[in-house]
């Protein structure tokens, strides 16, 4: 299997096997996008990879026009089941072969958060030119790429050219992209970048993230 094969099939099988969604969105993404959106301006969202969805229902319950893609179809099933629940009728569509089924333009924000770096690099720029394809002109990029020295770095095995091969317990085999920060231009050519980090330190785990927000077609 290659690395995007790999991944799928990991996720997959992690989302089948128990609902490891989180009850609460991301305390870092939260406040970023509080300062950075607005759901007047930035109206249709595609949550890029959501995973157990805590980010997604965030963001419906912000007011926004919420969409999804994931590559696992487990974690779509529990996430429209719970988005049910609620009344919410979800748009969620499994990423096949790469390809963000959406037209062009379509979208006001990407985000795509902890979840670009589980790629090689051939299937990261694909992701990054389907995302482009799908965010409208003057719209907002916002996603995270692992840092060295996280968690998925100290546990896993290089590769060379800043790939590693995952041991994190029940991760492994993945293929993670673990950059530093003079990486980041390489990653997201010919986008005006805002860069930040955020990170934790707690007993035997850690955590470190770039954070990259781009305004599509914003001059350098």
């Amino acid at each position: 299997m290659n690395a995007r094969e790999t991944n799928v099939k990991l996720w997959d099988d992690i989302y089948h096997s128990s609902n490891i969604g989180m009850s609460y969105p991301n305390d870092v993404l939260v406040r970023v996008s509080h300062r950075l959106l607005n759901s007047e301006k930035h109206k249709k969202i595609l949550d890029y990879g959501f995973g157990g969805g805590a980010d997604f229902i965030h963001f419906c319950r912000k007011g926004y026009q919420v969409s999804g893609v994931e590559i696992s179809e487990s974690a779509i099933t529990q996430l429209k089941s719970k988005l049910e629940s609620m009344g919410v009728s979800p748009d969620l569509q499994l990423l096949t072969d790469g390809r963000i089924p959406f037209p062009d333009n379509s979208f006001d924000v990407v985000v795509a958060w902890q979840v670009l770096y589980y790629n090689d690099w051939p299937g990261f720029f694909a992701a990054m030119k389907e995302i482009n394809r799908v965010l409208r002109s003057g719209g907002i990029f916002l996603g995270t790429m692992g840092a060295v020295g996280d968690f998925s770095h100290t546990h896993s095995r290089a590769l060379g050219d800043h790939l590693y091969e995952s041991t994190v317990p029940g991760q492994e085999g993945a293929v993670v992209i673990i950059v530093d920060k003079d990486n980041l231009s390489k990653c997201f050519p010919n986008e005006k970048l805002t860069i930040g980090e955020f990170g934790y330190d707690f007993g035997q785990y850690h955590g470190k993230h770039w954070i990259i927000s781009y305004e599509k077609g914003a001059n350098l």
